[in-house]
């Protein structure tokens, strides 16, 4: 057990100090759309690329899974 501790050990100290870190700007919001008669929180959305549409469920609906 220790021993596995140890080579774990080693391999983060070694690993984690050569991991990427992010390199552009974060994402910033350009536009909001007032939602009237929304309430509550949204918990997914799905994105429709190629048609430019973002699909969000409407707040307190609830979510099939």
């Amino acid at each position: 057990m220790k021993t596995y501790l140890a080579v774990m050990w080693a391999l983060c100290a070694v690993l984690i100090p050569g991991a990427p870190c992010q390199t552009s700007a974060p994402l910033i919001q350009i536009q909001s759309i007032p939602l009237p008669n929304v309430e509550g929180y949204f918990d997914h959305m799905a994105v429709d690329i190629k048609g430019q549409r973002l699909f969000v469920p409407g707040g307190r609906a609830p979510a099939d899974d």
